[in-house]
C-alpha cells in the first residue's frame, strides 16, 4: 500500500506485541498513527509510536533511553538536583525539536 493509517496508535507500545510486529511487516514508506490517548507520561510508548512512523529517527532503544528517557526522568523527581532539572529541560527541548515535523499534537 502507498499509505498505512493506524488508529489507536498507542497500542503500538511494545515492539514485541503481535499488532506491532504485523504492522511493521507492511512495506510502505508513508505511515500515520492516530491516538487520542495522551502519551506524554510514557516515553517508552512514545518511542514505539515514533519508531513505527519513522524508523530509527530516535535511534535504537538504548540510545533513546540514554539521550532522552533517563535525563528527562531524572529531572522530574522532587529531590532532583538543579543540574538534573536543567538537563531534563534541554533534552525535552531537543526531543520536541527533533519531532516537530513528525508529531502533530493537539493543544487544549
Amino acid at each position: 500500500p502507498d499509505l498505512v493509517i493506524c488508529d489507536e496508535g498507542h497500542l503500538l507500545r511494545n515492539r514485541k506485541a503481535l499488532k506491532t510486529m504485523a504492522l511493521n511487516r507492511i512495506n510502505t514508506k508513508r505511515r500515520i498513527v492516530l491516538t487520542g490517548t495522551p502519551l506524554q507520561n510514557n516515553l517508552l510508548e512514545y518511542y514505539h509510536m515514533v519508531q513505527f512512523v519513522k524508523p530509527n529517527l530516535l535511534g535504537t532503544m538504548k540510545e533513546y533511553k540514554t539521550n532522552f528517557v533517563n535525563p528527562i526522568t531524572n529531572g522530574q523527581y522532587e529531590d532532583s538536583t538543579k543540574e538534573d532539572i536543567k538537563l531534563m529541560m534541554k533534552r525535552t527541548h531537543v526531543l520536541h525539536t527533533l519531532l516537530k515535523k513528525t508529531i502533530q499534537g493537539c493543544e487544549w
